[in-house]
């Protein structure tokens, strides 16, 4: 619960920047697919994980899910920053 707590309004950010710096509606769609199956894919290993992979696992799909806010919201500073 924590953790999708802490990623939750990073997630809210990135789409907030990508809407406002007008990216491409495929690589909005790309980037909010992605960070919801890593976030099925954090909640599904939580509930089924017996070993250490297991929380590997999870801590893999966390970062890609934290990794693809980031990069949504780089992507989106650098197209504004060429309008300027």
């Amino acid at each position: 619960h924590i953790n999708g707590m802490e990623s939750l309004p990073l997630f809210f950010a990135a789409v907030l920047a990508g809407n406002f710096a007008r990216l491409p509606a495929r690589t909005m769609s790309i980037f909010s697919l992605s960070y919801l199956a890593s976030r099925v894919l954090f909640n599904w290993v939580y509930f089924t994980q017996r070993t250490a992979t297991g929380g590997n696992i999870r801590s893999l799909s966390y970062f890609f899910g934290v990794l693809s806010s980031f990069w949504v919201m780089v992507k989106s500073a650098n197209k504004v920053y060429d309008l300027l």
